[in-house]
């Protein structure tokens, strides 16, 4: 599942309601504006059966929550515990993006990639975000040269 939450904290029972209802693998999120102190809170709501990266702009400044009460896109990825071993995240230095590596015993790996990129009136940063997304892309393709590539 992908789906533009527009923020955990408003739609957090919105996406309870699906999860429980239909039992998803992976949910890749855009605009969960949370920071990773977060993240918790908002996982203990799923109960035990499901994990989850958060790339929020704190993660890549650990200062911001200080200076800024709110925090603004990112990305998120959850997934059952259940696969849990077959899951990897790919480093990135960017909240835009969020790869996360897929790799079950006799099936292809396949790379799924959580996007959110920067809109209107942020031109330069958008630039400056694809750029770094294409390296990523590169970096993932020679590491993992047969994958199957996803964005979400």
């Amino acid at each position: 599942m992908t789906w533009n939450i527009e923020g955990l904290k408003r739609n957090a029972l919105n996406l309870k309601h699906f999860i429980d209802r239909h039992l998803p693998d992976l949910v890749f999120l855009s605009e969960p504006q949370a920071f990773s102190f977060d993240l918790k809170r908002h996982m203990d709501l799923l109960g035990d059966s499901y994990c989850a990266e958060l790339n929020s702009d704190d993660k890549h400044d650990e200062e911001l929550p200080l200076f800024r009460n709110k925090s603004h896109g990112g990305t998120m990825v959850i997934w059952k515990r259940t696969i849990d071993k077959h899951i990897s995240v790919y480093p990135v230095s960017s909240s835009s993006f969020l790869p996360v590596v897929f790799s079950p015993p006799g099936s292809p790996v396949s790379v799924h990639i959580a996007l959110c990129l920067p809109t209107s009136g942020q031109e330069s940063k958008f630039v400056n975000e694809i750029s770094q997304l294409r390296f990523v892309i590169e970096e993932i393709q020679e590491k993992y040269p047969d994958c199957l590539l996803y964005l979400r």
